[in-house]
């Protein structure tokens, strides 16, 4: 037991450093680097917080190098084969259990995500521990026994999502025993246990996942056939293929290896369930293995919630079947000594393949997944004074940073997009040469900076492809405004004062951050020009004040609707939704069939709880009047202190006459 788990650990930590950290790696970064509150209230919608807790621990007393972010997965992935021992010891095969833990050692396929400071093999370890304590709960008894299942049982429900299939598993083993065993009031003191741990759980999948699924970014590749997924889990958690090795002959020997594993794990599916009598843990057992596949392959038919690592926790259920089998092997023959030999060719058809791939994973260990680490190793080697690299898609940002010393050299275009990027335009005055671009062969959507650039930047032939990632420099055309005005950047750029949002689509949403505009107490000024009335619903003109993250401001809202009446809106912008704060003010009746009339617009947001919010609306070729068109007060926490400026735009749904205009001129801003 010892020598396995040392030898697990050993195989866990070599390398752990050598690979670069990559997106998902970040994102726990990042999360390891927010309050340890914000676990429980800013995980994206598909997280969950144990592990994301452990790491926070490992970031605070370790530091935030690759291999402390990743000691967490190492050290619960090690804990894995006493587990594995102890299983074998419950079903009376400890020799089968001491094969199942050796395989589980040297699994490339297991070391590669053990490696990762990621959730996965956090999930393994959870799922394996409360395993083997259903199992001595329900052969000896005891509230202890129990009590510690369940909360082991409750903390894999918070790890990770899929540990919820192992969580059915259970009860399916527990009612197959109780039915066929007839102990109906077992069944039912189980059934009360697992609604307790389900009344414990609940409420998190109802608040965080529930109508925000959406925003878990799951690429969309379309529902897998049985066959293709199936093939996914032979090659990768059976077979060790990883997917970050590019060799063919390393697919098609962890293929060969997944079938020879499935294999036996189906002959030792028969043959111990047949030997036990179908006992209550070759129930467990075997429910641990098939409910997270057929769970798994439905899950992925709706939503593409599915990666084939998310199976990394039915590793040691089939290593442990099909280590049964090869025990089972010794004694099928008459002769000793080729039974013996048999067992072990069918073993070392396994192990030495997976021996060859654990070499070659430790040798690549650098370059796997390393197009971030080069991208910014590229942009550091090649910039000039002043120029910064934004990361489209954002998600990319984190990744890039931690590769560069001056982590304010990165910028991203999300909502509230960082300094540097709203800045864009000042750079261009100011002299800056250019300005870089990371995009990724990863994103599903269009990119976006290299489009909205060519109004001010052309591309130049410095470029370069590193791994998933492509990096370009844009080179800066000379400037010939003045600088008067605000300036920003965001989905469209705004300049001496002056920016257009295109919105080419019904429900498009745009805006622009203006540049150094951070404070409390804001003054904004605008001349907003539509281009004409939508054909059904509203457009939207927008100042945002007090912008923070998570995308939450004062709303000073300029509604225009297809009747051509406008409106004055003051409310909060939470997270991308608008709640008014009283009633709509009319700003003037028009008419549909005539174009809009440019109309002015004052903003004033001062003080602090409450937050006073002044605005005036009124036609641009007249002088500003002295009274306030609207004023409320607001003291919601969150918008009580400094915040960024920005102007956007939205159109209605409904509306079906885009593309449409609408041109911020005239802004300026003064920021206390």
């Amino acid at each position: 037991m010892i020598a396995l788990t040392s030898g697990a650990l050993l195989l866990r930590l070599y390398q752990l450093g050598a690979k670069p950290l990559w997106i998902d790696e970040t994102y726990s970064l990042d999360r390891a680097r927010a309050p340890f509150s914000g676990l429980w209230t800013d995980l994206i919608a598909d997280h969950l917080p144990t592990y994301f807790a452990a790491v926070w621990a490992a970031y605070h007393l370790l530091g935030d190098a690759e291999w402390a972010l990743r000691l967490p997965s190492v050290l619960l992935s090690s804990s894995v084969p006493i587990a594995i021992l102890l299983l074998g010891r419950e079903f009376g095969r400890p020799l089968g259990g001491a094969l199942a833990a050796t395989l589980y050692a040297i699994s490339p396929f297991v070391i590669f995500w053990s490696q990762e400071a990621k959730p996965e093999a956090a999930a393994l370890c959870v799922a394996t521990w409360s395993t083997y304590l259903l199992l001595v709960a329900w052969r000896r008894g005891g509230r202890v026994r129990w009590l510690v299942y369940g909360i082991a049982s409750l903390l894999g429900l918070y790890t990770f999502y899929y540990y919820t299939f192992v969580f059915a598993a259970h009860s399916i083993g527990v009612a197959f025993a109780c039915i066929r065993d007839r102990r109906l009031r077992d069944l039912a003191a189980w059934s009360a246990l697992q609604l307790v741990l389900v009344a414990l759980f609940l409420p998190w999948p109802l608040v965080h996942l529930l109508g925000h699924i959406d925003e878990a970014g799951f690429p969309f590749l379309g529902p897998a056939p049985w066959n293709i997924f199936m093939l996914g889990f032979i090659t990768g958690p059976l077979g060790g293929f990883t997917g970050d090795q590019l060799d063919l002959i390393s697919s098609r020997t962890a293929t060969a290896a997944g079938i020879l594993l499935t294999g036996l794990v189906l002959l030792g599916v028969g043959y111990v369930g047949k030997r036990s009598g179908y006992s209550f843990q070759w129930a467990i057992l075997a429910a641990w293995l098939v409910t997270p596949l057929i769970g798994g392959f439905c899950v992925q038919l709706v939503i593409p919630a599915h990666e084939v690592y998310y199976l990394l926790l039915v590793v040691p259920a089939a290593l442990l079947f099909a280590s049964f089998a090869l025990e089972a092997v010794i004694g099928f023959g008459r002769r000793p000594r080729t039974a013996y030999l048999a067992s072990a060719t069918l073993g070392l058809a396994v192990v030495l393949p997976w021996v060859g791939m654990d070499v070659m994973l430790y040798q690549d260990a650098a370059n796997q997944h390393s197009g971030w680490r080069d991208a910014a190793a590229y942009f550091l080697s090649h910039r000039d004074s002043g120029e910064v690299l934004v990361a489209d898609p954002a998600w990319q940002a984190s990744t890039l940073a931690y590769y560069v010393p001056d982590p304010t050299l990165v910028a991203a275009p999300e909502r509230p997009p960082t300094p540097a990027l709203s800045c864009l335009t000042d750079s261009r005055r100011d002299g800056v040469p250019g300005v870089w671009v990371a995009t990724t062969s990863l994103a599903h959507d269009a990119e976006i900076v290299g489009p909205n650039l060519r109004s001010i930047a052309e591309q130049t032939d410095t470029t370069a492809v590193r791994g998933s990632v492509r990096i370009v420099h844009y080179q800066f055309l000379p400037s010939a405004t003045a600088t008067l005005g605000a300036s920003g950047w965001g989905d469209f750029p705004v300049e001496a004062g002056s920016g257009t949002v295109t919105l080419d689509r019904p429900g498009a949403l745009r805006f622009a951050s203006l540049c150094q505009s951070a404070g409390r107490d804001q003054n904004v000024w605008a001349t907003i020009r539509p281009e004409h009335w939508p054909s059904a619903g509203n457009e939207d003109a927008d100042i945002l004040a007090r912008w923070t993250s998570p995308d939450s401001a004062y709303l000073v809202r300029v509604r225009m609707d297809a009747t051509g009446t406008s409106w004055l809106q003051i409310g909060r912008w939470v997270r991308a939704v608008a709640q008014p704060i009283g009633k709509d003010t009319l700003i003037a009746r028009g008419s549909a069939t005539e174009a809009p009339r440019p109309m002015a617009l004052h903003a004033e947001i001062v003080g602090s709880n409450p937050t006073v919010v002044n605005v005036k609306v009124w036609p641009a070729d007249q002088p500003e009047p002295k009274n306030w068109l609207a004023s409320v007060g607001d003291a919601t926490p969150g918008l009580q202190g400094e915040g960024n400026i920005a102007v956007q735009a939205y159109l209605s749904p409904r509306a079906d006459n885009a593309p449409m205009r609408i041109a911020f001129d005239d802004i300026r801003v003064h920021v206390q």
